[in-house]
C-alpha cells in the first residue's frame, strides 16, 4: 500500500505521537502509532484522506519525475483525465511520498542537464517479441562515476546494446532463455527484507490498467522515481565460450553444454552503495525461486562488461517481499582460488 511519512497524528494533528508495535494488513505489516494528545491509535494509511484515488496520485509522481513541471502535469490532468488538481494537492503529494521517490534530490540537476524529452531514452527491440529497453541519462552519468573505471563499463554496454553492431539476431533466434536454465549451485544464503522496491512495485501495480502491463508499469515507475534504478529491459547473452571460461576458473556451473547462447533481458538494473543490484519483478515473489535465472544474468552481464562478480547483487520482488542474495556466493567459495581480480574475458 502507498504509506506516507508519519510526522503527526492524522486525527488532531498532534506530533506527540509513539511507536507502539505492528499490524497486519493483507499486504504487510504496518507500523502502529499511538498520540499521547488524543490517545487514539493509527498506522500510516490512517494519514491518507483524499477524495483522489490512488492511481492518480502515482500518475502525478510519475509526470513529476520524468521530467514535467507542476503546471505541465495539471494541464495533462485536465485534458487527459478530466481532473483539476490545484497547484497545492500536487505538491504536497510530492511533498509526502519524497522519502520512497529518492530521485527527489537529484531532479533539478538532472533537468539542468537534460532536457525532459531526452531524461529518459526508449529503444525497441525484436527480440522474438518486443522489448523496450529505457535509460534513465541523467543516473547513468552520475551513478556509473561512483563505480570508477567499472562504471564506466557499464555505461558503455548501455550505450552498446543500442548499436546496429549489437547481436539483435541472436535474440531472434535463441533457443536457450535464461528463464529456462536449470541448473545446481553451491549453498548460499537468500535473505528477506522490506525495501523500497515493495513500495515502488505498489504504485506501478496502481497504474497497469491490465496484468499484461504489470511488467512495464513498475520498470517505468521505478526508473523514474526511484535515485538508484539506471535502466529496464536490458538485453544480454552468455555464450558456452564464457561459460567453459568461468568454469576453468574453478567456478561451480554444471550446465549443460549447448552451442546456443543463452539470452534474456535484465527486469532492472540499479547502482547503489557501490554495488549493482540486478532485479525482477514476481508476482508471488514468495512461492518462487528464479536464482538460476538471475545468476545467468549476472553472468552475462559480468561477461559482457568484464566486471567482476563481487560487484553484483541479485534479488526479486513483489509488492508485499523483497529476497537478495550474492551471486558470486551461489558459484564459488572461499576454499577455491579467490576471484576477486577475476574478470571475464
Amino acid at each position: 500500500m502507498i504509506q506516507t511519512k508519519i510526522t503527526s497524528c492524522p486525527y488532531c494533528d498532534s506530533r506527540h505521537i509513539n511507536k507502539k508495535g505492528v499490524r497486519n494488513n493483507t499486504t504487510r505489516q504496518l507500523q502502529l502509532y499511538r498520540c499521547a494528545n488524543c490517545r487514539k491509535y493509527f498506522t500510516p494509511l490512517s494519514g491518507i484522506k483524499t477524495k483522489y484515488s490512488p492511481e492518480l496520485i502515482a500518475k502525478v509522481l510519475l509526470l513529476f519525475y520524468q521530467g514535467n513541471t507542476e503546471e505541465e502535469i495539471m494541464k495533462i490532468l485536465r485534458s487527459k483525465h478530466k481532473v483539476r488538481l490545484s497547484r497545492r494537492t500536487l505538491g504536497r503529494w510530492i511533498a509526502n511520498y519524497k522519502h520512497i521517490c529518492t530521485f527527489h534530490p537529484q531532479r533539478r540537476k538532472a533537468l539542468t542537464v537534460f532536457s525532459k524529452e531526452k531524461l529518459i531514452t526508449t529503444y525497441s527491440f525484436e527480440h522474438t517479441q518486443i522489448y523496450v529497453f529505457k535509460k534513465h541519462e541523467a543516473k547513468v552519468q552520475e551513478l556509473s562515476k561512483t563505480l570508477g573505471a567499472d562504471g564506466q563499463r557499464l555505461s558503455t554496454y548501455l550505450q552498446t546494446v543500442t548499436e546496429p553492431s549489437f547481436p539483435h539476431s541472436m535474440f531472434q533466434n535463441s533457443q536457450q532463455r535464461s528463464s529456462e536454465v536449470s541448473f545446481e549451485t553451491l549453498p548460499f544464503t537468500t535473505r528477506s527484507k522490506q525495501n523500497t522496491a515493495n513500495d515502488l512495485a505498489t504504485f506501478g501495480l496502481y497504474l497497469a490498467k491490465r496484468s499484461v502491463e504489470r511488467h512495464s508499469m513498475i520498470e517505468d515507475f521505478m526508473l523514474a522515481v526511484d535515485g538508484a534504478t539506471v535502466a529496464t529491459e536490458i538485453p544480454v547473452y552468455l555464450t558456452q565460450n564464457e561459460m567453459t571460461y568461468f568454469q576453468r576458473r574453478g567456478f561451480y556451473l554444471p550446465v549443460k553444454e549447448s552451442k546456443q547462447p543463452i539470452t534474456g533481458h535484465i527486469d532492472i538494473l540499479q547502482i547503489r552503495n557501490g554495488l549493482i543490484y540486478i532485479l525482477d519483478y514476481k508476482p508471488d515473489a514468495r512461492k518462487i525461486n528464479p536464482t538460476n535465472q538471475l545468476l545467468v544474468y549476472t553472468l552475462a552481464l559480468a561477461s559482457r562488461t568484464r566486471l567482476p562478480l563481487k560487484l553484483f547483487v541479485c534479488a526479486w520482488f513483489d509488492e508485499k517481499d523483497y529476497f537478495e542474495f550474492f551471486p558470486l556466493h551461489a558459484v564459488h567459495t572461499k576454499k577455491q582460488n579467490p576471484p576477486s581480480e577475476y574478470r571475464p574475458k
